[in-house]
């Protein structure tokens, strides 16, 4: 039994195992707004992300290449399985013709990726 005060100055007993996180919600990805993809290996997911998104930088491509191979060798998948191809993790929402009130112009917007609206 671990007791704890709270802010309140109030006295709270808990049991052990009472309102703290299982072992299987530790283990369990988040789940973010468009989400579809099933996710198993915090440490693949984390290298895939990483490994695109510094990848997308011209300069740094050949040693993001090889950072990338020597890392999925670590987690032993092969650098062309598709579990090893980054794959966007959320979906994406296309409100279609939204019409701009100022100048009339018609375009897609895609809510989910477009960070803020282009304003030409």
């Amino acid at each position: 039994v671990r007791t704890t005060m709270s802010s309140a100055g109030a006295v709270e007993v808990r049991r052990p195992g009472e309102g703290e996180p299982t072992d299987e919600e530790l283990s369990s990805f988040p789940l973010a707004a468009g989400a579809h993809l099933p996710m198993t290996s915090p440490a693949l997911e984390f290298t895939k992300i990483v490994t695109h998104l510094v990848g997308l930088d011209p300069l740094l491509e050949d040693g993001v290449v090889r950072l990338r191979r020597n890392l999925l060798q670590l987690l032993a998948v092969q650098e062309f399985a598709p579990e090893a191809r980054f794959v966007n993790p959320c979906r994406t929402f296309v409100l279609p013709d939204a019409v701009c009130s100022h100048c009339h112009d018609v375009r897609d917007l895609d809510l989910c990726r477009d960070a803020t609206p282009s304003r030409e």
